[in-house]
């Protein structure tokens, strides 16, 4: 089961990562900002967290974006990942991991950039069977899957869902049915509504990524 936005602050427990795309502005991202256990920053992203009113536990990247005033403000908290094989997002996830966090939600992943968004998005399906990983956005969330998954919803929110393993998936719970069907095309799965409070997405193996719109 995947649990109600509600339910993940309540459980505060989770870490938040800021990227360096469009600064948040829905009220679940800052909430996700003020009830995080703790908060990491890709070093371009901090000043568009200063100016949410927050203050990084940890600024981590190769340190080309972060300005000369932000590197002395905060020297006890940078933790530079020199290596340009990878992108500061997947250094801040890796970090994550390497510190038994188990549960990450990641703002700032859309906009600006619509290749940094569809490679941040894959960054999901990487990293996502070692831990719960989502994206929040101002519009709504992205959800890993790698196996039959149950998600808490409501009548009429928008659902998408973008089988990236070429799954067999059955939908219940969705106005529009689809039974043991593997998609090639991402707007295959898109564009569904909820009909109540859950719905499944049902496949036994693969990489899949569902979208819930708020």
């Amino acid at each position: 089961m995947v649990n109600s936005m509600k339910e993940d602050m309540e459980n505060q427990n989770f870490t938040v990562i800021l990227a360096n795309g469009e600064a948040p502005r829905h009220a679940h991202c800052l909430n996700a900002l003020r009830h995080a256990a703790q908060i990491i920053c890709c070093d371009g992203a901090i000043s568009k967290l200063e100016q949410l009113g927050f203050r990084p536990d940890w600024i981590i990247g190769d340190l080309d974006s972060i300005d000369e005033e932000s590197k002395k403000r905060y020297t006890d908290r940078i933790l530079p990942r020199p290596s340009e094989e990878i992108c500061d997002l997947h250094k801040a996830i890796n970090y994550c991991k390497e510190q038994g966090v188990k549960d990450v939600i990641i703002l700032g992943a859309m906009g600006l950039r619509e290749d940094h968004a569809l490679a941040n998005l894959s960054l999901l399906l990487t990293h996502g069977r070692e831990l719960s990983l989502r994206i929040l956005t101002d519009y709504g969330i992205f959800t890993p899957i790698f196996h039959t998954t149950e998600f808490d919803s409501f009548a009429g929110q928008q659902v998408s869902v973008f089988n990236f393993g070429h799954a067999k998936v059955t939908f219940s719970g969705l106005r529009y049915s689809v039974v043991q069907r593997a998609f090639h095309y991402f707007w295959e799965g898109s564009l569904n509504e909820a009909l109540g409070e859950h719905f499944t997405i049902g496949f036994e193996e693969g990489e899949v990524l569902v979208y819930q719109a708020f």
